[in-house]
């Protein structure tokens, strides 16, 4: 009986010194993310001053122009899909309609 309730009491004990030992290592783990987080962050660009702005571009529409045309001459090797709607957005332009003597800017990235 003793060597039975002995066993199980071992039992007990190797099962609760698991959960520990996994706990810890999830304390681990979440501290090691946090800290490979924070280290990322500190050297992104904008940890060092490096951030970019916008400095927008005035245009007037011309007749025949089109956003496709207007943001392929002012793409800078984007893609021209991702120019069109920065147009849009820059602009407030629920659709892609613009007219001729129409001001829009044009969002051009600095530093």
């Amino acid at each position: 009986m003793i060597s039975n309730e002995y066993k199980a009491l071992r039992h007990d004990l190797r099962r609760k010194n698991i959960t520990k030992k996994r706990r810890q290592i999830l304390v681990i783990v979440v501290l090691v993310l946090i800290s490979l987080f924070a280290v990322i962050n500190l050297f992104s660009s904008e940890a060092f001053g490096a951030e970019t702005h916008v400095e927008p571009k005035e245009v007037i529409v011309k007749n025949g122009d089109s956003l496709w045309n207007i943001a392929s001459e002012n793409s800078k090797g984007k893609d021209i899909r991702l120019v069109v709607n920065e147009i849009k957005k820059f602009n407030n332009l629920e659709d892609g309609n613009i007219y001729p003597g129409m001001i829009i800017m044009i969002p051009i990235e600095g530093y």
